[in-house]
């Protein structure tokens, strides 16, 4: 029997109020990320959206090389990776560097069909 400890991570969405600076919703993410490693948590994941005013990272792996360079010790990666908005080579180039710069274990990069509904016109 193995006694490995229990592991913390985050996963953000992100959801921000519409009305903020966009600046500043990308930062009070950023500070999240921060204080995630300040209370050890071991893993965040960053979201992608694309279909809603809320949820505002269209890149989370861009978002996410910025965490690596406010944190020492933080497995990052994207939850999930939309390759239906982003040709795959130039994803598969962004995680490369993001693998190279990680600290951590880097994290994989699932894939998802990453739409709502009424994205796709399958709602009423």
């Amino acid at each position: 029997m193995t006694t490995e400890s229990l592991r913390l991570g985050m996963f953000v969405m992100p959801v921000h109020d519409p009305d903020k600076p966009l600046a500043q919703c990308f930062d009070e993410d950023l500070e999240l990320a921060v204080k995630c490693e300040e209370l050890g948590f071991d893993d965040f994941w960053g979201g992608e959206h694309h279909s809603s005013t809320y949820e505002n990272i269209a890149m989370p792996e861009i978002f996410l090389a910025r965490v690596l360079g406010e944190t020492s010790r933080l497995r990052i990666g994207p939850a999930p990776v939309c390759l239906q908005y982003h040709p795959p080579a130039p994803v598969a180039r962004r995680l490369a560097v993001r693998r190279r710069r990680a600290s951590g274990t880097p994290l994989t990069a699932p894939p998802h069909p990453c739409a709502l509904p009424a994205v796709v016109g399958l709602s009423n």
